[in-house]
């Protein structure tokens, strides 16, 4: 049985009060999302949020090749016409192929108007929209209050247009045995396209979500690392490893090498530390041997790296995980140690000094200049350079020193700069983890650095981002300058 799943970490996540993303924290969250393969992205609801409708607009220019990005909103209010009713209209707006609205089955009144206002909304939104999900909040304490009324309201979603409905343990309060027995009548009452989405009030959002796939339910909503208001809703990690097991088709991974990369991705975006005991992958701070493994296998080196050289390499990964180093959260680190161990002997340049200067005045504004030195081959470089801030004048210092002689430079963009502290209670002496995101010749990828300098930590993300894009562009085109000697082949 296929089962889809719908990540709302951004915009459910946030309602837990311990995340906050920015909009360019959202798109980045959004693509890593999609590069996982989730069938769906719930993005935000635009109608209540202006950083949500923002997210929605900049969207727009984004190609998510592997899922649907999804507008929230609620159906119509009271007497409203569809088409005057504000909600909607910025669901239509939103510019998604899917939109999702909800409804609050403990409005049921007897008198028809909820399932009206619901059959409305959806039919107006199909105008507009490729597909619709209709989401029944606290359905399961309004059927057991009132089992024909709640199944109307399903069948004027479904009657309407709706694809998928979604039946909601909003309060998570449904104990387990009695939900899956509403899922089998639920089922028979109303056939397929059903989902669940399980909140964890009581602890029992995964074995909810379980138990509806059990009784046939073909969609299930969550978020990753269980994020969510309240208690949270049901963990997406967890939920996908143990789909896993039961051999549902998925079109996202249930490996845990997998989603313990997403899971410190989305961690980290959010600016939470991860959970060290999470299902499926925690466990503590040694690298486990298989999610090398299952690095090698990912990049494509199991034909590249002998036994001495994935040694190395697990030794090498295991002394920059105990120095703070988050490699879950930064693919391009992980790739860039891997052409390393593969090539131990390809060396591009040889840091021999920098330097950094900001001087203020007593009006706002400071002046920034860095100054690199760099060995390449049997040359040395020097190059000096202004920016808009300290990091932004090693940047082009950087790049002034490399490009004459590698044109990847060029081709190679920053594109997001995140600083998170990895031990934030020693307040200024804190460590600093610093992620720089790359775009080359249409493909992302993230470095890292890691130091109580955060100049240090910018620089050496800085170096191996641009390590990364020369390693890359050696495999098509060979360099023309000798190697020369590094001190270091790791991050």
């Amino acid at each position: 049985m296929r089962v889809t799943i719908l990540d709302s970490v951004l915009r459910e996540g946030v309602q837990s009060g311990r995340l906050s993303f920015s909009v360019d924290e959202k798109l980045a969250v959004a693509r890593r999302l999609d590069l996982f393969g989730f069938d769906y992205i719930e993005g935000g609801w635009p109608g209540s949020d202006a950083r949500d409708a923002e997210f929605f607009r900049r969207a727009r220019t984004v190609k998510f090749d592997r899922s649907k990005l999804v507008a929230f909103g609620p159906v119509l209010a009271g007497s409203h016409d569809a088409a005057d009713d504000p909600q909607l209209a910025s669901l239509a707006a939103a510019g998604t192929a899917t939109v999702s609205v909800y409804a609050n089955l403990l409005e049921i009144t007897g008198d028809g108007a909820l399932p009206r206002r619901v059959a409305d909304s959806v039919a107006f939104l199909k105008r507009s929209t490729a597909e619709a999900i209709f989401d029944a909040a606290n359905f399961f304490e309004a059927y057991q209050a009132n089992p024909q009324a709640a199944l109307e309201v399903l069948w004027a979603a479904r009657q309407s247009g709706a694809s998928l409905v979604v039946l909601c343990d909003s309060r998570g309060r449904t104990l387990t045995p009695r939900l899956e027995e509403i899922c089998e009548q639920v089922m028979a009452a109303a056939g397929g396209g059903l989902g669940i989405h399980a909140h964890n009030a009581c602890g029992l959002g995964l074995a909810n979500t379980l138990a509806a796939v059990r009784q046939g339910f073909t969609h299930v909503q969550g978020t990753v690392n269980g994020y969510g208001a309240r208690n949270g809703v049901a963990d997406l990690v967890a939920v996908l490893g143990n789909l896993a097991l039961m051999g549902a088709e998925l079109s996202c991974s249930g490996d845990p090498a997998v989603l313990r990369e997403l899971a410190a991705f989305v961690a980290g975006a959010a600016h939470v530390p991860p959970d060290p005991q999470q299902a499926f992958i925690g466990g503590g701070v040694c690298r486990n041997p298989a999610t090398i493994e299952h690095w090698i296998e990912h990049h494509g080196f199991a034909g590249r790296l002998d036994q001495r050289a994935r040694r190395e390499l697990a030794d090498r990964v295991h002394q920059l995980e105990l120095e703070g180093y988050d490699l879950d959260a930064a693919g391009g680190a992980v790739e860039l140690l891997l052409r390393q161990a593969a090539s131990p002997d390809l060396r591009f340049f040889e840091v021999g000094n920098y330097a950094v200067s900001t001087r203020g005045a007593a009006k706002p504004g400071t002046h920034n200049t860095a100054t690199v030195s760099l060995d390449l081959g049997e040359s040395a470089v020097t190059a000096t350079a202004e920016g808009n801030g300290p990091i932004h004048a090693m940047e082009q210092a950087l790049r002034q020193c490399l490009s004459p002689v590698y044109p990847a430079v060029e081709r190679t963009r920053l594109v997001n700069y995140q600083l998170r502290v990895a031990d934030p209670q020693k307040g200024s002496a804190a460590k600093a983890r610093v992620y720089l995101e790359w775009e080359m010749d249409g493909a992302r990828s993230t470095t890292l650095g890691v130091s109580e300098n955060l100049l240090e930590a910018s620089w050496l993300a800085l170096v191996d981002g641009m390590r990364l894009a020369l390693h890359r562009e050696t495999e098509e085109n060979p360099p023309a300058l000798d190697a020369s000697s590094d001190s270091s082949w790791a991050v």
